[in-house]
């Protein structure tokens, strides 16, 4: 009993209310950082940035398409959006390829970089839109890919880049991958991929094609 009132003795009900106290301490930061997180997961890759697109000097559909994207760049150009579409990487659909080989009411650029990746087709965007002299251009990718997509785009030309986020047909699960491949993404574009790179290409391993198709007479 002693011991309880003697200076410098801490006693057994004093460690456990400071235990306890670090734990909500800690608990309530989790919970912010966690809510935090998920704010920001929404923002990225859920509702991102993607305000109606105007005029523009073309329209770039990007690789890894489920149907959502082609469809959503032809009813743009169909209502007149743009005079060109770019179909900048590999196609995932015989729809896509088919247009590649076929004449429209408007310019058709087909860009196979290879490897093929967002950044590649990024770079690829960038020497067509400077060759073209284009000053405005709207790119189309899913609502998960278009944070990432518009960071390297936007490293890689001058002109004003708008996005046209669309909404692919996925489940759950693909939905929860999707943004957890955007996450590492992001992370790897702001921390390895800072700079778009658009150099005198000096390896055999990167190269690209062009297929250009006019518009019907």
């Amino acid at each position: 009993m002693l011991a309880e009132h003697l200076p410098g003795v801490r006693r057994p009900g004093n460690r456990r209310r400071s235990t306890a106290g670090l734990a909500t301490v800690l608990t309530m930061w989790l919970t912010i950082a966690v809510l935090l997180a998920g704010l920001l997961t929404a923002r990225l890759f859920l509702w991102p940035w993607a305000p109606a697109v105007a005029r523009v000097d073309a329209v770039i559909v990007l690789a890894g398409d489920h149907g959502d994207r082609i469809t959503k760049a032809l009813e743009l150009m169909r209502t007149g959006v743009a005079p060109v579409l770019v179909l900048d990487g590999q196609p995932d659909l015989p729809a896509i390829d088919a247009l590649c080989n076929s004449y429209q009411p408007f310019e058709i650029v087909c860009l196979r970089p290879e490897p093929d990746s967002t950044r590649t087709e990024a770079q690829e965007a960038g020497r067509l839109i400077a060759a073209r002299g284009w000053s405005t251009v709207a790119v189309v990718t899913t609502k998960s890919h278009a944070t990432r997509a518009a960071l390297m785009f936007r490293r890689c030309t001058p002109a004003a880049v708008g996005m046209v986020a669309t909404n692919p047909p996925y489940d759950l699960r693909v939905k929860l991958e999707a943004i957890g491949h955007e996450w590492l993404g992001v992370g790897n574009a702001m921390l390895r991929q800072r700079r778009c790179r658009l150099r005198r290409r000096r390896s055999s391993s990167y190269s690209s094609s062009t297929i250009v198709k006019g518009s019907c007479p």
